[in-house]
């Protein structure tokens, strides 16, 4: 009998080894499935970065160029009108000045001839006189 359990103790000692040996190797599979998942999952988090960093760069550029885009469109058509303004303005200015330009020269050509109307009769009035007295001498 002391035979028997010498057996049977040393085939339990090598089940056990076996059972340690097959837990040791388990263990190193989960543990290097485990690495390579996270090794994988970490590349496609990173290429997920990537593709997104890229995507909003991109978005931001799009967006950046529409932006220069408005603004240069707004800047154009304020020139535009703020020109147009001052051409109004500057017309307008223009009729006015010609305007009174035109109402002075009237003027002046009524005063001058009403001076030199003025002038005319009083010389007629003297040629008259002078003629009247000679005349009458």
């Amino acid at each position: 009998m002391r035979g028997l359990n010498n057996v049977f103790v040393m085939c339990m000692c090598k089940v056990m080894w076996n059972l340690v040996r097959l837990l040791y190797v388990l263990l190193l599979q989960l543990m290097w499935t485990l690495v390579r998942l996270l090794y994988v999952l970490l590349l496609q988090l990173m290429w997920t970065l990537v593709r997104l960093l890229y995507v909003l760069l991109l978005q931001l550029m799009w967006n950046v160029v529409k932006l220069l885009y408005v603004l240069l469109l707004q800047l154009m058509w304020n020139l535009v009108r703020l020109l147009y303004v001052l051409l109004l303005q500057l017309m307008w200015n223009l009729v006015r000045l010609l305007y009174v330009l035109l109402l002075q020269l009237m003027w002046n050509l009524v005063r001058l001839l009403y001076v030199l109307l003025l002038q005319l009769m009083w010389n007629l009035v003297r040629l008259l006189y002078v003629l009247l007295l000679q005349l009458m001498w």
